[in-house]
């Protein structure tokens, strides 16, 4: 969540608030984070380079949202530091390490999500684009895979 304050909100967008919630239960833990900022495709394309300029124009209107959040999910950063873009890659292989694990994120017009069950990873566009992000991370607290 540090990201959201970095990255996420614009001085204009306001204090860059977000909000966690978390259940526990015998044998799983569900945590959701939503914040209402730029949106990880909007982040993402922040900082383009000549490739990823005329990609954002091609991919406007949430086209391609899915696509670049599955980026994000696999370490690619607006600032192409190597200390940064660690969190979602982490989130994400510690679902694949967990026995029904399950990771999605939705963010401006589209999602990601990996079912360690299912043993499924896919993208997609939403129907109606959300503001900024929501991860939803459900994890089994009897084991994990490998």
């Amino acid at each position: 969540m540090t990201n959201v304050k970095q990255h996420a909100y614009t001085t204009a967008m306001g204090d860059g608030a977000w909000w966690i919630f978390a259940t526990i239960s015998k044998s799983k833990v569900i945590v959701a984070m939503h914040d209402r900022g730029s949106s990880i495709p909007g982040t993402l394309l922040a900082k383009p380079g000549i490739r990823d300029y005329l990609t954002g124009k091609v991919w406007w209107q949430g086209r391609a949202d899915g696509k670049l959040i599955s980026a994000a999910a696999a370490g690619r950063t607006s600032t192409k530091l190597p200390y940064r873009g660690k969190g979602l890659p982490e989130m994400l292989q510690f679902t694949r390490m967990s026995t029904n694990g399950e990771l999605a994120i939705f963010s401006r017009g589209g999602f990601f999500r990996y079912s360690e069950r299912e043993q499924i990873e896919s993208v997609g566009r939403l129907t109606n684009p959300i503001t900024g992000t929501l991860i939803v991370w459900m994890l089994n607290l009897s084991g994990t895979t490998s």
